[in-house]
């Protein structure tokens, strides 16, 4: 590929001085382009992948009718900037110079407008990770919905639908992080949206560890006997965080609110139980519960 004198003669002695030009194109073959999707405001970094690396060349990028020039990485990769368009689906055209590009399929490329987050929840977590968060907001969108608290690396995250998504932290600093979604892995929100990672909080032991319990009918409980009624249970642990969603949990099912006294001691009522060893765990964000196995018999 590259330019070359083009002459011509009668003889075969001479040659014409015309200095004229022809210029061989490589042979090149477009097998993709990513993200397939990108903002109505344009912006979107679109990636180009040629079959073959491919010397240092300026490639043209049609998004419908209007025209980008791409960046000259080096090897199989080109980037064009997508410009700004009305939502819907356009076809993209590759060319170099005059010549169009062969594509391996046909290119395609969707318009969307820009997703927005209006709330979370939880808005604190561990920082172990593993807290399922609720993005509520409008216009989300995307198979490729990808997740990024802070600065970690994204991650993979699930659409409900267009105005829900569910995110899993991942593990992080104690410390806050912003919250954003991507549609196509590449532009994320702006939203201001802000998650708590917090020290895992851990029970140590709960007190008392014994209580008398009224039982009507077999294996039911519907209180506490006598001076017992309406007991309190004091759960002793650290990182207990001063919440309105603090809470302790009984069993497996039985959950009230707890009041919180100090980062290692808070108190909680006993609910309705099954007779018996009761496990003990609490949240500070009523979703993420403890896993210590203290017991209230």
């Amino acid at each position: 590929p590259g330019q070359v004198s083009f002459e011509v003669t009668n003889s075969g002695a001479l040659p014409s001085r015309s200095g004229l030009t022809v210029t061989f194109l490589p042979s090149m073959t477009v097998m993709n382009i990513r993200p397939t999707l990108g903002s109505v405001n344009g912006g979107t970094k679109v990636q180009i992948a040629l079959a073959e690396a491919s010397e240092e060349l300026t490639l043209t990028c049609l998004f419908g009718s209007s025209v980008v020039y791409s960046d000259q990485n080096d090897g199989r990769y080109r980037t064009c900037i997508s410009p700004a368009g009305l939502a819907g689906t356009i076809d993209v055209v590759i060319m170099y110079g005059d010549d169009e590009i062969t594509t391996k399929n046909s290119l395609r490329f969707q318009y969307i407008v820009d997703p927005v987050i209006e709330s979370i929840f939880p808005s604190s977590g561990s920082g172990i990770g593993g807290t399922i968060v609720e993005i509520v907001g409008s216009h989300l969108y995307g198979e490729d919905l990808m997740c990024r608290f802070g600065v970690t690396d994204p991650t993979d995250g699930v659409l409900v639908t267009s105005s829900l998504a569910r995110c899993v932290t991942p593990q992080h600093e104690v410390g806050t992080a912003f919250v954003e979604v991507s549609p196509n892995g590449v532009d994320f929100t702006h939203s201001g949206q802000q998650f708590e990672f917090e020290p895992a909080p851990m029970v140590r032991y709960v007190v008392p560890s014994q209580l008398v319990l009224e039982v009507s009918g077999p294996g039911s409980v519907v209180g506490v006997a006598g001076a017992n009624s309406g007991s309190i249970i004091t759960v002793v642990g650290a990182n207990f965080a001063k919440r309105d969603t603090l809470s302790c949990r009984f069993g497996l099912q039985a959950t009230v609110l707890a009041r919180w006294i100090s980062s290692d001691m808070i108190e909680c009522s006993v609910p309705a139980v099954s007779q018996g060893n009761v496990t003990v765990e609490m949240s500070n964000n009523g979703l993420d519960y403890t896993i210590d196995g203290s017991q209230v018999v």
